[in-house]
């Protein structure tokens, strides 16, 4: 069955209904997310939505692993535009943290306190893939001589990966008294400086001076 072969009465394709899913489980979370906010969030019929998803916990986990697909692609295509691997690694920063404002604190904490399966997904991912990324990235970056050759990739990139749940501690870091741009600079600025010889540091300067976070 295509997508179009399950196109609801709003037009939208299944696709679009998951990747609209994640909007609204960003900014209203889940756990007290009724059906009727969700079908109008959605701007989907009750028998349209049973017609794809048994519930609301199966469409998040079809949209959660739809938005990892839809994530890898969008990092394929930022690599092939990226000229080192210092720019490539800042872009798909970049990326992460652009889709991090959009995440209110209510849907981290509902993933971690009542769906932990769904949650097991995105960390899963990370281990399964973000983590081979960055490897592959800092591995480039070496060799471009841009990257310090004494560095330990397995703790380096597990390090960087620890930084964004550092990043998304809402607790630590309260969206109301620290924005997340300012964030994002203290914690990885400094960080992939250090990790850089001085030819990388360089590019790093200027990506943060050239490129809103």
């Amino acid at each position: 069955m295509t997508d179009k072969d399950t196109q609801p009465a709003n037009s939208l394709t299944r696709e679009e209904i998951l990747e609209e899913a994640m909007n609204v489980f960003y900014a209203k979370g889940v756990k007290d997310l009724n059906e009727t906010e969700l079908f109008e969030g959605l701007k989907i019929s009750p028998n349209a939505f049973y017609s794809m998803f048994r519930n609301k916990e199966d469409l998040l986990e079809k949209a959660v692993r739809h938005n990892i697909k839809r994530d890898r692609e969008i990092h394929e295509d930022l690599r092939s535009k990226s000229k080192n691997a210092v720019e490539e690694l800042m872009s798909l920063l970049r990326h992460g943290v652009n889709v991090i404002k959009n995440i209110s604190p209510v849907y981290i904490n509902d993933l971690v306190n009542y769906y932990p399966g769904i949650m097991r997904i995105g960390v899963q991912n990370m281990q399964d893939y973000t983590l081979d990324l960055y490897s592959t990235i800092i591995n480039r970056g070496i060799k471009e001589g841009l990257f310090r050759s004494d560095i330990n990739i397995q703790i380096v990139t597990r390090v960087i990966m620890e930084n964004v749940y550092v990043m998304i501690n809402y607790r630590t870091f309260p969206p109301e008294k620290y924005s997340p741009g300012e964030v994002v600079r203290s914690i990885y600025l400094y960080y992939f400086r250090g990790l850089c010889r001085p030819e990388g540091a360089q590019i790093v300067d200027e990506y943060f001076s050239n490129h809103s976070f």
